[in-house]
């Protein structure tokens, strides 16, 4: 049979290590917003604005080819230029 003061100790170790272990999300946590992370978060709003860009661009391409390719069998159809 263990002791109470073996179970208590190995209680506090066990906690302490769980401290410890949680130390960095909490000094995160305590912290605050930093300039870093304020750089970070603009980062990501330009690029998911760039990516927003990229694919209307696309969108268009697509749109374009489409037309040229409706304007060209038109034009075979009407056998005129």
């Amino acid at each position: 049979m263990r002791s109470g003061l073996v179970l208590g100790a190995q209680l506090l170790l066990r906690l302490l290590l769980i401290a410890i272990d949680c130390l960095p999300v909490l000094t995160k946590l305590m912290g605050g917003t930093t300039a870093y992370d304020r750089r970070v978060a603009r980062r990501l709003v330009i690029d998911e604005d760039l990516h927003d860009t990229e694919s209307r661009l696309q969108e268009a391409a697509e749109l374009d080819t489409e037309i040229d390719a409706l304007a060209a069998r038109l034009r075979g159809q009407s056998g005129g230029p």
